[in-house]
């Protein structure tokens, strides 16, 4: 694989919901793909403009396969790609469909069917315990981070 020219820093973060990981019909690999572009578009109007090699970055791929990601997420509706211009010169972004949405509410009702049912009780409790820790975790980060910030 070739030498990729993105190095992530420290601050870069990448969000795997749940729904990405058990509804996108693709591989982890096609959803880390998604996820990358994802965050970066799915606001509407927003573009994902960092390339390929950002992709490659967080994803580990060569640079075909990510193209061959990127494809069959554009066949499958779940991404689009759009032309734009900066500073008179044309580039090729990304942006995330709505087919998100759909997915996520399939998921979050299959999710909350399986909470009704009492084989998978334990499960959920230690699934919410460990989200809160994590929250947690995240809350202590971002107030430590914004303390350092201040000193500076």
């Amino acid at each position: 694989m070739a030498k990729c020219s993105v190095t992530l820093d420290d601050n870069d973060q990448l969000r795997m919901y749940k729904w990405m990981i058990k509804k996108l019909p693709t591989s982890i690999n096609g959803t880390y793909v998604y996820a990358v572009i994802f965050r970066d578009s799915v606001d509407e109007g927003d573009i994902y403009t960092r390339g390929i090699d950002y992709i490659r970055a967080w994803a580990q791929l060569s640079k075909e396969t990510v193209s061959k990601y990127l494809k069959d997420l554009t066949e499958k509706g779940l991404i689009i790609k759009k032309e734009y211009y900066d500073q008179g010169r044309k580039f090729t972004g990304y942006c995330a469909t709505d087919a998100w949405k759909k997915l996520e509410e399939e998921h979050e009702k299959e999710e909350a069917e399986r909470r009704k049912d009492p084989k998978y009780k334990e499960y959920y409790e230690m699934e919410d315990q460990m989200m809160e820790g994590m929250r947690r975790i995240e809350e202590d980060y971002n107030r430590r981070k914004m303390q350092a910030a201040s000193k500076i």
